[in-house]
């Protein structure tokens, strides 16, 4: 009723000041007003609106370049234009402005006038957007302004008026008729257009936001519509996104966008469907995300998104607010939780949670997608360091501080910040629903690092009893909702004052009752340091590794103490040196233990210089205790090892070996037994026997590992392989989750394949080598290296004459490993092998098997030689002259002599060797040792083919070069003139030449079967 009262109010003022008022679109669409002039519709300009988080913005489109100039009076603004034209307000009704209650329009003077009214206290900004183009933002009011009563507004000047009718000729001045009254706007500070106001009676204007002076010219009268009618049209529309790929999605409205995000990248190209006739609704936009997939879509004010899923394709469907939301999440404020108060919204899906910075508002949002339509935080929730964004799918948490957390947990999504929430009672959270609160929660303190260990200890360690039996006290006496944080500090105070085992023991307890603290990065960090205190380094690295953990100088500072446990040396170096200040402010028993790790990490990595530093550091801290402790000792004796001062190393070694500290006893000793080697003061066999005692003086951690590694490598230097790699294969096996386990594994593997391909196992007997490959075969490496082992130890085979076991390791190779020409090669190895063991047929198998393309010529020739002989070895000459007859080649040539040596045929013999012999060398130059051997062959071929001439051709070219021989003597038996008819076979030569040695041992090779050359 008020409303209306108003509105009448308004229009009857109006009327009385001369002006014909409108209502709804007729009114803004009414010929021009007397005096306008024709020119009035010369220009039709568009104006659309835009709704953002804080304002409104009104732009006018002209066609061409325009002047303006903006006045205001109170809450009226009027924006004149420097020429006539007409404005289309029709797409204003399809936005809701809430900050422009009203508009309308008139020309006077050849100029458009527009007029809009505005809430109380509002700010204005005019700006162009290009030589036609005019923008007005409407910024929105301060809260108190808006919610303050609207002051009434001042009569208009009544000097300024001007008709709202008709363009006519000028009537005498009739009495205005009363105007219906204008429905009012659906916005809380709208309210019907108040006359324009007087100079003189001009209002005060709301101190937030005081009023421009008035302009020079007076303000005109116009005509005024309201925007956004209550009898609008119901706008409904769908937005249906084929995702192709199943993904979960959050989906929300702000600042005037729909926004859809989907948890995995995805290719939406043609596959976002908008069926909708909204005015107003944009198409979509892509946002650039990592690891995400994201659009939005301009929406007009007042629509809201429902969601629903088909497979993988999601349907947003559009349609006005309704007047109740559906139920959402639940949302609990845990107040007691051990490490802090906390937001858990309870919802089991959430795998994710995505980073996205709004390219509207300019903030950063946190998005967790989920998979379930209608899974969302419906109603706003407001807190002091975050707020919960409502949502049509999905959780969307706008945070308010750099330190807040949002993590998927076992039974929801956690929200929270480092040290807890500042929560407060419902009653004290403004416009935003209320959230569920549990516990009692306590005030929540800033913390200034991972661990308060001065706040944890509570007092000294002096008073370490009594200050035990207050925190176990006060873990009795807390109520069992509140009983897991009062656990949690007294772990604390065990982790404070260095009982690791105490303190993990509470850490698996709350575990247990809170599975969600291992989703925490406080919680990892403490779980961690205890854990590598207790001498767990790898499941200490595991908890550290939290990425939440990543920059945290603390966190930083035990990773450095993790990784020098772990022997990571580089690692822990780097980041030794970049927590430096942090570790100086660290108290014992922390400060000690950490900062003799970082020493050996320093000594590991060559740094003299800030080893001997941290050393005096300790020293100073310690009151010199350090130095005199076999810790110190050990350190000590390696910081003079790397400086080169061996003696005084020593010296500081036999003084920790001598020590009570069963570890840096066995450390010393260790490091002893490397320097007396080095010095030859030990032989290998000696310090394998004094490692030997070792090797069961610590058990269970990497310095059994390095006691196990060094034995290992020792007896292999004293060529006792055999126990060497049994050694080096126990330690293997005793720690096969050690990173050093695969590096042990290789290099093992490695010595086994030197020991046969750089000739190491030369000094091995050929049987103990064979031995050795039989026991530790497993050890050969795969591919290239394993294959030439096996060829090289088939060699040694060759040379103790186990030639069928070369034979075998040889076919292993071609039947099954080797491919290409490298087949070829080793298949001709094997055929030569057969033969020599008197085993054609598989010579013909072998080169069969490793028939190949791609051979060098020379391989062909070899192979085909191969061949020939071992036809020849089985009598089937025919075919093995057959197939060298085109082969012109010297082994050729000679396997040819050989199968007619085989055949008795002694011319052809005779002839073949001549032509591989040749012409006799020049005077005075010696035979070679296979030269003489040939001409020895063809003079017994000529003597047993009876022919005295060919003999006496050889005995004349040959003699004086073969006096120089080992074979001087039988070549002038077999070459006497006038004997050769007589040596008609190989008895009768060996019963005139029995006195010649190296002829019988040369007939005896011939009788055995071995190859003419």
């Amino acid at each position: 009723m008020t409303t209306r009262l108003g509105a009448a109010l308004a229009a009857a003022i109006l009327l009385a000041a001369g002006l014909s008022g409108g209502s709804g679109p007729a009114a803004a669409q009414q010929p021009a007003p007397a005096g306008s002039g024709p020119a009035a519709a010369e220009a039709v300009v568009r104006v659309r609106a835009g709704v953002h988080p804080d304002r409104n913005r009104l732009v006018f489109d002209w066609p061409g370049a325009v002047d303006y100039s903006v006045a205001r009076r109170g809450d009226t603004v009027q924006i004149t234009f420097s020429r006539p034209g007409q404005a289309d307000f029709s797409r204003l009704q399809r936005v809701r402005l809430r900050n422009v209650p009203t508009i309308g329009q008139t020309v006077v003077d050849g100029r458009l006038v527009v007029q809009v009214t505005i809430p109380s206290g509002s700010e204005i900004k005019d700006f162009r957007t290009g030589a036609g183009g005019v923008a007005l933002d409407v910024v929105d009011p301060p809260r108190r302004e808006a919610a303050a009563p609207a002051a009434p507004a001042p009569a208009p000047p009544a000097t300024a008026t001007v008709a709202a009718t008709p363009a006519q000729p000028a009537p005498p001045p009739q009495p205005a008729k009363a105007a219906a009254p204008a429905p009012a706007a659906p916005v809380k500070s709208e309210r019907p257009p108040a006359p324009l106001p007087q100079p003189q009676a001009a209002a005060p204007a709301p101190r937030a936001a005081p009023a421009p002076p008035p302009s020079a010219a007076p303000l005109q009268p116009v005509a005024a519509q309201p925007l956004s009618p209550g009898g609008a049209e119901t706008w409904r529309g769908t937005v249906t996104v084929e995702a192709q790929e199943p993904a979960a999605a959050a989906v929300y409205v702000r600042a005037g966008y729909l926004y859809a995000v989907f948890g995995r990248p995805l290719d939406l190209e043609g596959r976002v469907r908008v069926d909708a006739l909204i005015p107003g609704l944009g198409g979509p936009e892509t946002v650039p995300m990592r690891g995400a997939t994201a659009f939005r879509m301009a929406v007009p004010d007042g629509l809201e998104p429902t969601v629903a899923r088909d497979g993988n394709t999601w349907r947003i469907a559009l349609a006005q607010r309704a007047a109740a939301r559906p139920e959402g999440l639940p949302v609990d404020a845990q107040r007691d939780f051990p490490l802090g108060a906390r937001l858990v919204v309870g919802v089991p899906d959430a795998r994710q949670v995505i980073q996205m910075n709004d390219p509207a508002a300019g903030d950063q949002l946190l998005l967790v997608p989920l998979p379930n339509p209608g899974q969302a935080v419906v109603e706003p929730h407001g807190f002091a360091q975050l707020r919960l964004l409502p949502a049509a799918q999905g959780i969307v948490v706008q945070p308010l501080e750099d330190t807040v957390a949002v993590r998927p947990i076992r039974d929801g999504v956690e929200v929270t910040t480092a040290g807890g929430l500042m929560l407060s009672p419902p009653g004290d959270l403004v416009g935003v629903s209320p959230t569920r609160l549990s516990g009692r929660g306590r005030e929540v303190q800033s913390p200034t690092g991972l661990f308060d260990l001065a706040g944890w200890r509570r007092g000294p360690s002096g008073e370490f009893n009594k200050l035990r039996q207050e925190v176990q006290r006060a873990v009795v006496a807390a109520p069992e909702a509140e009983r897991d944080r009062a656990r949690m500090d007294l772990a604390h105070f065990y982790f404070a004052h260095g009982y690791a085992a105490e303190s993990l023991g509470l850490l698996g307890l709350l575990a247990g009752n809170q599975p969600d603290l291992e989703t925490r990065p406080e919680f990892l960090a403490i779980r961690g340091a205890a854990r590598l205190l207790y001498g767990d380094p790898q499941s200490a690295a595991d908890d550290l590794a939290d990425p939440a953990l990543d920059g945290k100088e603390e966190a930083i500072l035990w990773r450095a103490a993790v990784a020098a446990e772990r022997g990571d040396w580089p690692a822990a170096a780097r980041d030794f040196d970049r927590t430096r200040a942090q570790l100086d402010g660290y108290p014992d028993p922390f400060f000690t233990k950490l900062a003799a790790l970082a020493v050996d990490a320093r000594i590991r990595t060559g740094d003299r210089t800030g080893a001997a530093r941290l050393l005096e550091t300790l020293a100073r801290r310690t009151g010199g205790n350090f130095e005199r402790r076999p810790a110190g000792q050990f350190r000590r004796a390696q910081l003079q090892q790397l400086a080169g001062d061996k003696d005084g190393a020593a010296a500081s070694f036999l003084a920790a070996a001598s020590g009570t500290d069963r570890l840096y006893r066995t450390r010393a000793e260790l490091a002893l037994v490397d320097i007396e080697l080095e010095q030859g003061k030990l032989t290998p066999a000696d310090a394998a026997a004094r490692l030997e005692r070792l090797r069961f003086a610590w058990r269970g951690d990497d310095l059994e590992l390095d006691i196990l590694q060094r034995l290992g490598e020792t007896y292999m230097k004293a060529n006792n392989y055999a126990e060497g790699f049994n050694t080096i294969r126990q330690a293997v096996a005793l720690f096969p989750e050690s990173p050093r386990a695969a590096e042990l594994s290789r290099g093992l593997s490695d010595s086994f394949a030197n020991l046969f391909i750089k000739d190491g196992a030369a000094a091995l007997p050929p049987v103990e080598a064979l031995g050795l490959y039989d026991q530790f075969k497993d050890l050969a490496p795969e591919g290239p290296r394993g294959d030439l082992v096996v060829r090289m130890l088939a060699e040694r085979m060759v040379e103790i004459d186990l030639l069928g076991r070369a034979g075998d390791l040889l076919q292993a190779q071609v039947a099954g490993r080797l491919q290409g020409a490298e087949k070829g090669e080793v298949g001709a190895r094997l055929a030569e092998v057969r033969l020599q063991d008197g085993r054609p047929e598989q010579a013909l198998s072998a080169l069969d098997q490793s028939e190949v393309s791609d051979l060098s010529a020379e391989m062909v020739a070899r192979r085909r030689v191969l061949r020939a002989r071992a036809l020849a070895e089985l009598k089937r000459y025919g075919e093995a002259v057959a197939l060298l007859k085109e082969d012109s080649s010297q082994s050729a040539e000679l396997m040819r002599v050989d199968i007619a040596w085989r055949g008795a045929q002694w011319a052809e013999a005779a002839a073949g060797l001549a032509k591989v012999v040749g012409p006799p060398p020049p005077a005075g130059t010696p035979l070679s040792k296979d030269k003489a051997d040939l001409v020895l062959n063809q003079a017994v071929a000529l003597s047993l083919a009876g022919d005295s001439a060919g003999l006496d051709r050889l005995r004349g070219q040959f003699t004086a070069a073969m006096d120089g021989t080992p074979h001087a003597d039988t070549f002038r038996v077999l070459a006497r003139p006038g004997q050769s008819g007589g040596l008609v076979d190989l008895a009768s030569i060996q019963s005139r030449v029995k006195e010649v040695g190296t002829f019988q041992k040369f007939l005896s090779g011939r009788q055995g079967g071995q190859a003419v050359n």
